[in-house]
């Protein structure tokens, strides 16, 4: 009989077994020399020994994903989206990290640790999203949020393929550290939902039944007791998943991950009086020309190219003279005074606006103030989310979820929203793979007309419904071709 052997310490995973057993190498610390390792070998005889496999299927664990978001708040909204998509389809608790927020849109960002300015701070994750409300949906679901024990220790999310959860305290239920292990290869591998699920249950397994077997050693042969609970650890889950495949559920996923009421509420202000009570319609634009961008604009051909793609766009979307413009940008959260004189000159000059308006014109600046960088975004993002037309870049997950949210929430056809043309920064193929959140309503509308012919067009997806899940725990619906 073949026998895989894998090496694992009591805080890492273990690879999946092959054939009828298993056998694994665990590191033990020395109760009585904490710095030596005494090495413990279990061979698990699966058909030899039919009590172990009784006792492994008595002993079914509870899932508890642990994660981190990362970054901007689109990219922590897409971590998000995925945790609780795979969540949903492992019958998993769930625990929400801290939100981040970066020091100053001022501040240079780069990929690389070494040239990075941008800092990022742990935040209560309801200041940008409804927790009460989260934690009700998923209640009625039988899947359990949690919230995040503490702030601090906190991961390095300028590594975020690394940057693992780092609570201090284990998890109520979880009695020592070999119940926790970790997925690797998450982090921008929008893999599909089917492979990370695939991936998460054989790390659960080969810990339970490494878990199993170290009972049975110490005697507890027999004993019955709660399933043990194993934690699966993803560092940064930002675009994990192909969402594109797995449309049903991610929008329900997605549709469930509410933001702050709070925040809301200061967006509602800022449209009643921009649209005077819902009278006059207005447009939208995300403008990314904040210094932690200047790497975009370079790699577009520079400053004015960028302008000139905006215009351009704009025009194309239809904006004009008659109807007012709402600007969102980051200039005016670090006092960029003549670069915003710069933006209004060309956006009043070029014959797309009536007139520019921004929040700070419609909320006050103690309010404002006591708000981060990344409520600030928020409040832009839930008042373009409104506007009759809006125009983003291509390269941003804010513009890009934008058009999504406007579908998901509103049911506006999502041609409605125009991105500028940002395919030399090289997103693309990611953002049509991971950022799909929602079919588009014109889309869906067709495909009610035409079923019998798009049904043999669709792509592979999966059929589970955010919905349709019960609180039991049990193996999720297979990958189907519909």
């Amino acid at each position: 009989m073949r026998k895989a052997t894998t090496t694992i310490s009591l805080t890492t995973t273990v690879s999946t077994g092959q054939g009828n057993s298993t056998t694994a190498r665990v590191l033990l610390r020395d109760g009585s020399r904490s710095d030596s390792l005494q090495e413990l070998t279990i061979t698990l005889e699966q058909n030899a020994n039919p009590e172990l496999s009784a006792h492994r299927r008595s002993n079914t664990p509870r899932i508890l994903l642990r994660y981190t978001a990362c970054t901007g708040l689109i990219n922590q909204q897409y971590s998000h989206i995925a945790a609780f998509t795979l969540a949903a389809v492992l019958r998993a608790d769930i625990v929400l990290p801290p939100a981040v927020c970066r020091d100053s849109f001022e501040h240079y960002f780069h990929i690389s640790k070494e040239k990075n300015e941008v800092k990022w701070s742990p935040i209560p994750t309801e200041k940008i999203l409804d927790v009460a409300s989260i934690k009700a949906v998923c209640a009625s679901l039988g899947i359990q949020v949690l919230e995040a024990p503490q702030l601090e220790p906190f991961p390095d999310i300028t590594i975020p393929e690394s940057a693992y959860p780092a609570y201090e305290r284990l998890p109520e239920g979880v009695t020592d550290r070999g119940a926790v292990t970790r997925l690797s290869g998450v982090y921008l591998k929008h893999r599909e939902l089917w492979e990370l699920e695939a991936m998460a249950r054989s790390a659960v397994t080969n810990v339970t039944a490494l878990l199993s077997a170290m009972q049975l050693g110490e005697g507890g042969r027999g004993r019955a007791g709660p399933p043990p609970v194993v934690v699966v650890d993803l560092p940064c889950t930002f675009f994990a998943i192909n969402t594109a495949s797995a449309l049903p559920l991610v929008s329900k996923v997605a549709q469930s991950l509410a933001f702050s009421p709070t925040l809301k509420a200061l967006a509602e202000r800022v449209v009643e009086q921009l649209s005077q009570g819902g009278r006059r319609p207005f447009n939208g634009v995300h403008l990314r020309v904040e210094n932690d961008a200047r790497d975009w604009a370079a790699i577009m051909g520079g400053k004015g190219q960028v302008w000139h793609e905006y215009v351009l766009t704009m025009r194309a979307a239809g904006y004009n003279t008659r109807t007012p413009l709402y600007v969102a940008c980051g200039l005016l959260s670090y006092g960029a005074a003549g670069e915003w004189q710069e933006t209004q000159d060309i956006l009043l000059h070029r014959g797309i606006a009536s007139s520019l308006h921004h929040k700070e014109e419609f909320l006050p600046e103690a309010e404002l103030k006591e708000l981060n960088s990344e409520q600030l975004a928020l409040v832009d993002f839930l008042v373009l989310a409104r506007a009759t037309r809006l125009v983003g870049i291509g390269s941003s997950t804010f513009s890009y979820y934008l058009r999504e949210y406007r579908a998901l929430h509103y049911g506006l056809p999502k041609s409605t929203t125009v991105l500028v043309n940002a395919s030399r920064i090289g997103t693309d193929k990611l953002f049509a793979a991971a950022g799909p959140v929602v079919e588009d309503p014109e889309v869906a509308q067709l495909a009610t007309l035409c079923s019998g012919v798009l049904s043999r067009l669709r792509p592979r997806c999966w059929r589970t419904t955010w919905g349709s899940i019960s609180g039991g725990r049990g193996s999720s619906s297979s990958r189907v071709d519909s």
